[in-house]
This record gives structure tokens, sequence and C-alpha cells, in this order.
């Protein structure tokens, strides 16, 4: 094989012998460039470690897809943990690189490690896990199901955590995961992130341009009305990042609209207060875009309207460039949380 194919083909390595694997990859890319007269040697690049727990097999494809986008323009060591029940011996792992091209036509390589566990030896994984990190750079916790984010291995893990990230929308049961992530936040100075915030840019975007729009004098937002599915994290989210960043004073009047038929948050009405008179904004959803039915398509373009809601892929390298808390989002999830304990 040549270099290249040497550390990018995955390969079964002894559990305690992980860290010796990653180091054998380079050094056999490095002997095998000293020996190449086209020079052709791979570059080693990383700015932090990212740990990635997947329920199953499907949800660790999935991730390992989103993050070798992201990665790509943010160098990691990324480890990927997978819940398995077949997995080999209980627990194993695996160790390979991802390979980009970079400028000047050198590979530009970052280390990938894969570890299977079966349910019951999940709890083995901290030490093993806390064992990997890159020293002295950031360390990134992602774990979709915000229901990974409990017992044991969350506890043995969190002390080397910088930032955790979770995507909300996938929870069961929005008024425990959310108490969660603040819980989180509030210990060892953990910050947290969720995914599914971050897909709600365009719609933050649309209430900013909304806002600017009709701000012309002393404005106050009166009132804000999503309609959504039962329990929407979304609606819930949207609600409180608009109620936290636009409230004057007294809170809004928040109303959630329930449609069943709906699958995600379908639409959000604005009323505003404008020196005394009430204006109403209507934004809706329409395939992966959102509108201002309220306004032409040529004040759509003033706000740089339409543009379609971003992927994983899209938001994590942005995430990841800056792994620490959002002020945004520590706002929204503040104010859902205050709503559904009054709920």
């Amino acid at each position: 094989m040549t270099n290249l194919e040497a550390i990018t083909a995955r390969r079964d390595v002894p559990l305690e012998s992980v860290a010796e694997a990653l180091a054998d990859l380079w050094r056999k890319a490095d002997a095998d460039a000293q020996g190449d007269p086209q020079g052709s040697a791979v570059v080693r690049a990383c700015g932090l470690t990212i740990v990635a727990l997947c329920g199953d097999r499907d949800d660790s494809t999935d991730v390992s897809t989103a993050l070798a986008g992201a990665t790509s323009m943010v160098p990691a060591r990324t480890l990927i943990v997978v819940r398995d029940p077949d997995a080999k011996d209980g627990l194993s792992a695996q160790v390979s690189a991802f390979c980009t091209l970079g400028p000047g036509g050198k590979q530009v390589c970052q280390e990938q490690v894969f570890l299977d566990a079966a349910p019951d030896r999940w709890d083995d994984l901290p030490p093993l896990v806390g064992a990997l990190p890159v020293a002295d750079l950031p360390v990134v916790l992602l774990a979709r199901d915000p229901r990974m984010l409990d017992g044991p291995v969350l506890d043995g893990l969190l002390p080397a955590v910088d930032l955790v990230v979770t995507d909300l929308a996938r929870s069961k049961a929005p008024r425990a995961d959310f108490t969660r992530m603040r819980k989180i936040e509030r210990r060892l100075n953990v910050g947290v992130r969720d995914l599914a915030f971050e897909r709600l840019v365009v719609w933050r975007e649309a209430v900013a341009c909304a806002w600017d729009r009709v701000a012309t004098g002393k404005t106050s937002l009166l009132a804000l009305e999503t309609t959504a599915p039962p329990d929407d994290v979304e609606a819930l989210l949207l609600g409180g990042w608009v109620a936290s960043r636009l409230g004057k004073g007294e809170a809004p009047r928040s109303t959630f609209r329930i449609d069943a038929a709906r699958s995600r948050l379908a639409a959000v009405r604005l009323v505003f207060d404008v020196d005394g008179v009430a204006r109403t904004v209507r934004l809706e959803r329409h395939g992966d875009h959102v509108l201002d039915m309220t306004e032409s398509e040529a004040e759509h373009e003033n706000c740089a309207l339409p543009r379609p809601m971003p992927t994983d892929a899209d938001v994590l390298p942005h995430l990841l460039a800056d792994p620490q808390t959002s002020a945004d989002f520590d706002r929204a999830l503040h104010a859902a949380c205050e709503r559904l304990e009054t709920s």
C-alpha cells in the first residue's frame, strides 16, 4: 500500500494500545515519505478532539458523514463511539485517518478512532475515552440523542470536556432534556450548544429582518404565536429566543398553536407595537425556506432571504470553530425551560 492507503485503512487494534496505534500511523506515513522521491508527505492536522456518542450503527454513519465535512474545515481527532449489541468481545477499537487534499496538493490528514461498545460495557468507556483527547486542545462531546447525556458515562467524561453538543429536536421528553442541558451547563463550567437551535438560524434571521423593517419608531413586541406540532422543540427554542431578544419590559404574550398535521414548526406570527400602532408580521415555512408573507419578494432580497434551512453538516464547522456556549442559545434555553415549568 502507499503511505496514504496505509493510514486511511481502518484496522483493529487492542483497546490498551489505541494511542500507540495512532502514533504508529504517522511513523508509517513519515517513513514512506522519506523514501518517496516526489516528497508526497501527508500533513497531520488537529485543532480539537471530538467525542461522538452514537446510539446505533445508523446514527454513527450519519455522524461520521457530517463530521467528515465539518472537520475538513476544522481539523480534529475524532472518536466515534457506537452502542452496538454485536460489538466484538463486547468492546473493540479501530483506528484510521481521514484525509483531504490541501494547499499545494498535500494530503491533510486527521486521526479517527472507532469504539464499539455493547450496552453492558458502556459504563467502561470513560477511562478509555478519557485517555485519548489531544493534550491542551478543546474537547467537544457530541451526542445527538439528548438521552445519552446522562449516567456514569457523562459523569466520567465531563471533567475533560469543554463543550457538549446535542440535538434537542430528537428529544422524546423535552421537559427532562431541556432541564438536563441546563444542569450540564452549570456543572464544571461546561459549555452547551444545540444543533436544533443552530438550524433555526434562518427563522432567527427572518425575525430579525422583520424587526428591522417595522421598528421605525418606539417599538416593542406585544405577542408571539407559533404554529407547530405538539411539544415542538423548534417552537419552544425560537419562542424563547424571540422573547429574550425582542421582549422589552413586560414579556410578550406567547401562544403555541398546536397543529398535529404538521411535522415541524410551520409559522410564526409577531405583533409589534410601533408608536402605539399594532403591526403584524407572519412568517411561514415553505419547503426549506422561511418567507415573510406580509412583504413582497423584493423585500426578502433586502434581508438576504430566503435561503435554505441548513443541515448539521452546514452548522457543525461554525460550531466546532468556536467550541463554547452561545449566549443566544443560553437565553433561548432558559426562556424555554421557564415556559415548560409553567405549562
